[in-house]
């Protein structure tokens, strides 16, 4: 084995060795960020280019945008030709960020709107909620609760009410989600929802997880068992109020980020499949990344067939990350086509090298466990 091997070797035994084991081979694909916008348009991306932004250090930004219908025919298309049907976990945010309403107020107030006003802004989402209740009832397109907006609001309204340039420049195109490392002024992520507050903008957590949880229930008809937190960033106060609505199961990687708002870092608590956290609640662990999305010169389907494999070894079911974006073709259809393909293949090995294959949901997995 090559010394650059060893270590991605080592990482996969020590993440599947502890917790629930099962001798099935069972595969969950999770994927995160469904509902949220990202990017308007591709005008929007030349806009931001023309601006200064470096634009190409991220493939989400070059690449992701709210669910069109096309993306949403595409995928279940994938999914429903195949004779072992495999089934999406789509992690959800139930609203997005009101840019007329917080313009109106100055930058003094923090408004959102419901995924419906969302979806009618913006061309060919005229069946996207249609479609999302297809894929429910064909069983391949399983809803699962990710927060309200992925966003910071305390940083973000913290930065848009000081008159940070390159936020302001965003906001007037209608876009929040602007990673950190594609601008000039030095600062945190917007996208974990939960982590560091320390703008002084006033908004409670619980009321944010009640109304996305009461939202979710609203918009598919039924509760969110399991609950996976923006950039994999939440502390125990989470886990709280998410016990109190219902929630049984966290999806998340091994290495949780947990705030210390004190401080204003960030502190690594390593977590393993089906651990109890002290609300009762148990931890669903990924333990295969596909994201052809961000990096196309990497060997996905060999990568991710081998994490599999060590899964399957540990008897572990194995549970995929793959991000909304990777199946997002507005912006760039190139995107869609190539990793769908890719996507498809992995599928393909998948079941040429374990037929007795079985899918699952998440909620589902929370279930057996």
């Amino acid at each position: 084995m090559k010394i650059n091997n060893i270590k991605p070797y080592i990482g996969r035994n020590i993440l599947n060795a502890k917790g629930w084991k099962t001798r099935r081979k069972i595969v969950v694909i999770e994927s995160d960020d469904w509902g949220s916008i990202r990017i308007p348009s591709k005008e929007s991306i030349e806009t931001l280019k023309r601006k200064g932004f470096k634009v190409d250090r991220c493939p989400y930004m070059q690449n992701d945008s709210i669910e069109s219908d096309e993306d949403l025919e595409s995928l279940f298309c994938c999914l429903e030709n195949r004779k072992k049907k495999p089934v999406i976990t789509a992690n959800f945010l139930t609203a997005n960020p009101d840019f007329d309403k917080i313009r109106e107020s100055n930058f003094q107030k923090y408004y959102n709107e419901t995924l419906d006003d969302t979806l009618k802004k913006y061309t060919g989402r005229e069946n996207v909620k249609k479609l999302w209740q297809e894929g429910i009832d064909n069983k391949i397109f399983i809803p699962q609760l990710h927060g309200r907006e992925h966003l910071n609001i305390d940083a973000w309204m913290h930065d848009l009410q000081k008159g940070n340039k390159e936020t302001l420049e965003a906001f007037k195109l209608n876009i929040f989600g602007v990673s950190a490392n594609i601008v000039t002024e030095s600062r945190d992520s917007y996208q974990a929802a939960f982590g560091i507050s320390k703008g002084g903008y006033s908004y409670s957590y619980k009321n944010i997880l009640s109304e996305a949880y009461n939202q979710f229930h609203k918009l598919f008809g039924f509760a969110s068992k399991t609950f996976i937190a923006p950039n994999y960033t939440w502390d125990e106060e989470i886990e709280n109020y998410l016990a109190e609505l219902g929630v049984t199961h966290i999806q998340g990687v091994s290495a949780q980020r947990v705030p210390n708002h004190s401080k204003d870092s960030l502190i690594i608590k390593r977590n393993y499949l089906g651990k109890t956290n002290q609300s009762g609640q148990k931890y669903l662990i990924r333990n295969v990344v596909f994201e052809p999305f961000s990096n196309a010169t990497k060997d996905w389907v060999g990568l991710s067939l081998k994490e599999i494999e060590n899964s399957f070894f540990w008897n572990k079911p194995a549970i995929i990350s793959i991000h909304r974006v990777n199946f997002i073709g507005s912006i760039n259809a190139n995107n869609r086509k190539l990793n769908l393909a890719l996507f498809n293949e992995l599928l393909d090995e998948i079941e040429k090298r374990w037929p007795e294959v079985e899918y699952l949901s998440s909620n589902e997995l929370a279930k057996l466990i």
